[in-house]
């Protein structure tokens, strides 16, 4: 069968409540591919630290419990590490891992790490930097609503005529819709800079 489960979770719900049912996929050899949507934070419930920030509620440095390190450490022999602001990497290396499940009936992970919007989006305005926000050119534009039924992004909406829309208040400058636009009709309104991408940055 070609039959496989996806499995979808954060980091911190990875850290706990997925650990053992993560061991149990491995001791059963269940075909399974895991994503763990890694923002290193707790961002449900307030952007607590969690073990892979690398640091306690207190606010003191520790070494940080890695999900790759997890995730080899129980078995698992598949283990990606993606950006998910690379969508050509990003889709390539999901067709490697849906392969590797289907060829060997077991276990694939794939780490999709990147920083927490709210958080970045918050230490910019806190330190004066720009967020390079899209636009979409409405002559390029052909209404092929890709932008706004693929990726789901808050601040791509369909206008009356069907062409997409990109809400700048809403928009956190991460390219997406620009790298998955088929008519390069996604445009950047300001081009990012050094300092914003040192925020997106995990150490």
């Amino acid at each position: 069968s070609n039959q496989f489960v996806v499995a979808i979770m954060g980091d911190s719900t990875f850290y706990h409540a997925c650990i053992p049912a993560l061991i149990n996929a491995i001791y059963n050899n269940s075909p399974m591919l895991v994503l763990v949507l890694d923002n290193r934070v707790t961002a449900m419930t307030g952007h607590q630290p969690h073990p892979g920030t690398g640091r306690t509620a207190m606010g003191i440095r520790i070494n940080e419990v890695k999900i790759e390190d997890i995730a080899s450490g129980i078995g698992v022999r598949y283990v990606k590490t993606i950006d998910p602001f690379n969508v050509k990497d990003s889709i390539e290396e999901f067709i490697k891992a849906i392969k590797y499940v289907l060829d060997n009936k077991t276990v694939a992970l794939i780490n999709s790490r990147r920083a927490c919007t709210l958080m970045v989006a918050s230490n910019a305005i806190r330190k004066g930097i720009s967020i390079p926000t899209y636009t979409i050119d409405n002559n390029l534009c052909r209404a092929c609503g890709l932008c706004y039924n693929q990726i789901g992004c808050p601040a791509i909406i369909p206008m009356d005529d069907k062409k997409a829309y990109i809400e700048s208040i809403l928009c956190f400058g991460c390219s997406v819709c620009m790298q998955i636009c088929p008519y390069n009709a996604i445009k950047p309104r300001i081009e990012s800079s050094k300092n914003w991408e040192d925020l997106w940055r995990i150490d």
